[in-house]
């Protein structure tokens, strides 16, 4: 599968998960028109229907609902299991540094930095 189809599946899924392609883009970080003509790129590969627009709803037709029931185990699994070319962690984890510069704003940055500037 090619990463245009694929990206297809994701907007038909996240827009039958919210009933809306304004909020499925929002929660993308796409626009509605590219959520649109993502899902419609999908509906055009697969020679059927899988979602009812209305200017006020959508809604999946009986074909998009057997389709959205075909692919949504295989995209909950894929966000739930780590793929196969993913290496397990070694060693520990990096601690994690928080710098609040208000707490102690001349220490916040270290390093040749602030010695350079200081001297011009």
């Amino acid at each position: 599968m090619r990463l245009d189809q694929l990206s297809g599946v994701i907007a038909f899924l996240k827009v039958a998960e919210t009933k809306s392609f304004t909020r499925a883009a929002v929660e993308l970080g796409v626009t509605p028109p590219s959520l649109s003509e993502a899902v419609k790129g999908l509906e055009e590969r697969l020679g059927i229907r899988l979602l009812n627009r209305t200017t006020r709803s959508v809604g999946l037709t009986e074909a998009g609902a057997a389709y959205l029931e075909r692919v949504r185990p295989a995209a909950e699994d894929g966000r739930n299991r780590p793929c196969r070319h993913q290496r397990p962690p070694r060693g520990r984890a990096a601690p994690q540094l928080a710098l609040d510069r208000r707490a102690a704003p001349d220490r916040a940055v270290d390093g040749p930095l602030p010695r350079l500037l200081s001297r011009h």
